[in-house]
């Protein structure tokens, strides 16, 4: 998928800045497959670009574009009554230094800028229950 957005302030003081923490360019891309029957791997993509900061009406720090590689393993398992899905995530597979989240005094970066990083490569396993 691709979502181009165009975020601008339609009057006031801000107008025709476009709204901070919004990315213009937001593209996802994913492939599935399954070696056998209940097992599924996934590789999902995501790249986000062109954004400012939060709090940076001004537009004057645009923030850092980022992408991030996801692998997935699901197995799924019928019971009489109930059946189970069970799954293990490797996210930031790439171990990319990135952050969706940046703020900024909207004068520089280093004297009031923050960022809230996200993990580094991670794992997220699981199980949902369904009866």
């Amino acid at each position: 998928t691709y979502t181009f957005v165009d975020a601008e302030f339609r009057k006031g003081q801000f107008k025709g800045h476009t709204f901070p923490g919004t990315p213009d360019h937001t593209f996802n891309a994913g492939i599935g497959y399954s070696p056998f029957q209940s097992f599924w791997v996934n590789l999902d993509w995501q790249l986000v670009h062109d954004f400012f900061r939060i709090n940076d009406f001004n537009n004057t720090l645009p923030s850092d574009n980022y992408g991030v590689l996801n692998l997935t393993f699901q197995y799924e398992r019928p019971f009489p009554r109930a059946n189970t899905r069970w799954f293990l995530t490797i996210r930031n597979l790439t171990n990319e230094e990135y952050s969706s989240f940046q703020t900024s005094n909207a004068t520089n970066v280093n004297t009031g800028a923050g960022e809230n990083p996200m993990p580094p490569i991670h794992v997220v396993g699981g199980m949902t229950l369904e009866f």
